[in-house]
């Protein structure tokens, strides 16, 4: 309540002139100790010599003493003794241990008058934009009033811009980029690193960090354009949304949002069928959630990348009646990963007879029966124009004492179709080549 008297008093007592002379920059709020940190910096048209000039606070005011000289610039600097004025070439004067009685954070008035005592300007920050610490309060247009709050903002930097031009209104959102996980990607770990890069004038700004929209993590100080990363561990199985959000200086926001799902169970095979043929097998199975499969069969690896429950493999080019071997692996979308091991033996090519010997002729249209895939073979081998050859006249030509086959079935095939045929518990199994029409029994 005090200090409020005082200002009106000020404000009241002490006539204002129009001046050049402008109030810039205050710098109230130092990160750290305030000691040797406090400035107010001014701007002038054309130099002007301020010794004996004064700068009061609320409660207290000193005289300008030049301690530093540069009458090209449009700046002048006020600060407290220790100031570290490296790299600042503007003229500087001194005033003590103090600006005032201590700028006070938020709520004090600053005040420069000439050496007869006439206001030049003053700045009330009371009602201004709080700063937060280490940013210092800025003026916007020179040409507008000190009393207009919109004309002040937080300093784009830390540590303002003592001596040097204040930058333009910052309204500009931080670039944020993340970058891990991926949207919509699968983990198999429950613990994270979550991380991100922001890029903006500022050089540090606050990032916070949110799993489906419950606050995690809150970093006051993530640095401008530098690979952050925020961690959390022990994340349960399950499907996430995670919202990452950075502040500039000027408390312009940028948010960004991803989805990710954490599984760390393998898949399960389920409903292995097979169907099987004398020179193909074909492999059917599904799974219990999307997975791709690779398959290791013959010295060789057959691979499906795409994510399915219901998978197939063909496996062509097979000798029949053979024993194979083969290793299926079964991935989910988050790489967790599953192995099975799998054999079959295709099937034989099989000719049976009814009866051997003599005493059979009536049984002529039975004594040969050719399973399902010896006819669906035959059909396929037919051409266009093919020879027709009875079994009779190749037993003869093969010089093999009947009655090895009764009867004189015809079969139209291509000159170069091949069976195999032995002699297997009691049931014959035929093995005929054919060249150039010319057939060719082989025990």
């Amino acid at each position: 309540m005090k200090k409020e008297v005082i200002i009106l008093f000020i404000i009241l007592f002490f006539p204002t002139v129009v001046s050049s002379l402008s109030i810039n920059e205050i710098h109230y709020d130092p990160e750290g100790s305030d000691n040797n940190k406090e400035f107010v910096e001014l701007y002038y048209d054309s130099w002007e010599n301020l010794t004996n000039y004064i700068v009061r606070d609320s409660t207290s005011e000193d005289v300008l003493i030049l301690a530093k000289l540069n009458t090209s610039s449009n700046y002048a600097l006020i600060v407290e003794d220790g100031f570290n004025t490296l790299g600042i070439n503007v003229t500087i004067y001194t005033i003590g241990a103090t600006i005032g009685n201590n700028l006070n954070n938020g709520k004090d008035i600053v005040i420069i008058k000439n050496s007869s005592g006439t206001i030049l300007d003053q700045v009330n920050y009371t009602n201004f934009p709080q700063v937060s610490s280490g940013f210092s309060l800025e003026r916007l247009t020179i040409n507008k009033n000190s009393t207009d709050n919109a004309n002040f903002n937080q300093s784009l930097t830390q540590e303002g811009t003592p001596g040097r031009i204040n930058p333009l209104t910052d309204n500009i959102e931080p670039n944020l980029t993340l970058i891990y996980p991926e949207n919509n990607s699968f983990l198999n770990t429950q613990n994270i690193n979550f991380t991100f890069t922001t890029i903006d004038n500022s050089n540090n700004l606050n990032c916070t960090f949110s799993l489906n929209n419950i606050f995690q993590i809150n970093n006051r100080t993530t640095l401008n354009n530098t690979l952050t990363t925020f961690t959390i561990n022990n994340i349960n199985e399950s499907k996430y949304n995670y919202n990452i959000t950075c502040l500039d200086s000027q408390l312009n926001s940028n948010t960004k949002q991803r989805t990710f799902t954490i599984d760390t169970t393998k898949p399960n095979l389920t409903n292995l069928e097979e169907t099987l043929t004398i020179n193909s097998a074909n492999i059917n199975f599904n799974t219990n959630e999307n997975s791709n499969f690779s398959s290791f069969f013959n010295n060789s690896t057959l691979t499906n990348e795409n994510f399915s429950k219901n998978h197939s493999i063909l496996f062509e080019n097979l000798q029949d009646n053979t024993f194979y071997n083969h290793n299926i692996t079964y991935c989910d979308q988050s790489n967790n990963c599953n192995l099975i091991q799998e054999n079959f033996t295709t099937l034989s090519i099989i000719v049976s007879s009814s009866s051997s010997g003599e005493g059979s002729g009536s049984n002529s249209n039975s004594n040969d029966k050719i399973t399902k895939e010896v006819e669906s073979k035959i059909e396929k081998e037919i051409s266009n124009n093919p020879s027709k050859l009875q079994d009779q006249e190749l037993i003869n030509n093969e010089n093999l004492e009947p009655p090895l086959i009764t009867g004189t079935p015809t079969i139209e095939i291509k000159p170069d179709f091949k069976i195999g045929m032995s002699i297997s518990a009691g049931i014959l199994v035929l093995g005929l080549s054919l060249f150039n029409l010319l057939g060719l029994f082989k025990k």
